[in-house]
């Protein structure tokens, strides 16, 4: 998929032209976030389909800024809830991932998390 943005247009208005990027960029590489999820478990889900790879509690720990069984614990509502799969691991060491139904819903609705619109400029 190309983006086409014209060199003057760079030169000239080069904040206008990032807005642009970053907003095309945000469409593809973006999930939806139920509204019964908390903002912890939103950034977990966003963390997950970023990654599009199996990640430990302690990365994710580190991502969230909080402790590891705090994240584990956070983890565990999550599988318990549908969002994320147990990939591999039984006890202690375990790597997570989305579950089908999340990359289902992810990809279906292509959005971060419904956003209130903002009276700005839309491109």
């Amino acid at each position: 998929m190309v983006l086409p943005v014209a060199y003057p247009s760079i030169l000239e208005e080069p904040k206008r032209c990032q807005q642009l990027v970053l907003a095309f960029v945000g469409r593809f590489v973006a999930m939806s976030v139920s509204r019964e999820l908390d903002w912890q478990e939103a950034e977990i889900l966003r963390f997950a389909f970023r990654q599009m790879v199996p990640f430990s509690a302690m990365e994710l720990s580190s991502h969230l800024r909080t402790s590891e069984s705090h994240t584990r614990k956070l983890l565990g509502k999550m599988v318990d809830g549908g969002y994320l799969s147990i990939v591999s691991g039984k006890l202690r060491y375990r790597l997570y991932g989305l579950s089908e139904r999340s990359l289902a819903e992810g990809l279906a609705t292509n959005q971060i998390v419904r956003r209130p619109k903002s009276g700005g400029q839309e491109f």
